[in-house]
């Protein structure tokens, strides 16, 4: 339904602004994109660009380390406490160097 939405503005963006748009931010979820690239809404000779949007980037990777951090175990053994409590002290450090890097 998201998707559909956005569609339709995407097609109505030339009659009622005159505008094309390009590029669009996205929440890493690719079916708008499929949607519009499906849809077409400027025509073959138009590639639209997706942006990743930085606090979804931040946020995924801060769920996933937190993830990592209450694990015990995983494919090879037991996880060292050691490791997991290194993660848990640097998450913030690790969190602004990924923000950083999106910018």
């Amino acid at each position: 339904m998201e998707a559909d939405i956005i569609v339709e503005g995407f097609k109505q963006s030339i009659p009622m602004y005159g505008v094309k748009y390009t590029r669009f931010i996205g929440d890493g979820d690719s079916s708008v994109l499929d949607h519009l690239r499906k849809a077409r809404p400027y025509g073959l000779d138009t590639v639209l660009q997706k942006l990743e949007c930085a606090n979804h980037i931040c946020r995924n990777f801060n769920n996933k380390i937190k993830e990592l951090i209450k694990k015990t175990r995983n494919n090879v053994g037991p996880v060292p406490v050691t490791i997991r409590k290194i993660l848990q002290n640097n998450l913030s450090r690790l969190r602004i160097s990924i923000y950083t890097a999106t910018y």
